[in-house]
């Protein structure tokens, strides 16, 4: 049996981080489950665990909630906090 490796995965989307976020920061594909979420949420704050490069965090901050992004890819977070750097008067932290 094959477990999660945490530096592993750290190592690969640092390499990956770019790419990734060309290709997926403007992808809302899933803001269907995200406004079903928000919808249902209680309160204001929100936990974005595994932000990667932070539409998504954004996109809740737009809803007046106030999100911290975590990320265990340092790489992921620098792109993050240029991705989140405007939203929605500094509603989403990294």
């Amino acid at each position: 049996m094959r477990y999660f490796n945490i530096e592993n995965n750290k190592i690969t989307y640092d390499k990956i981080a770019p790419m990734y976020a060309e290709q997926y920061s403007n992808d809302f594909s899933d803001s269907v489950y995200i406004d079903y979420f928000l919808k249902n949420v209680k309160g204001k704050e929100i936990l974005d665990a595994g932000c990667g490069p932070g539409q998504f965090s954004a996109y809740m901050a737009s809803f007046d909630k106030h999100v911290l992004g975590v990320d265990n890819s340092e790489k992921m977070i620098e792109i993050c906090l240029l991705y989140t750097s405007d939203a929605a008067d500094d509603k989403a932290r990294v």
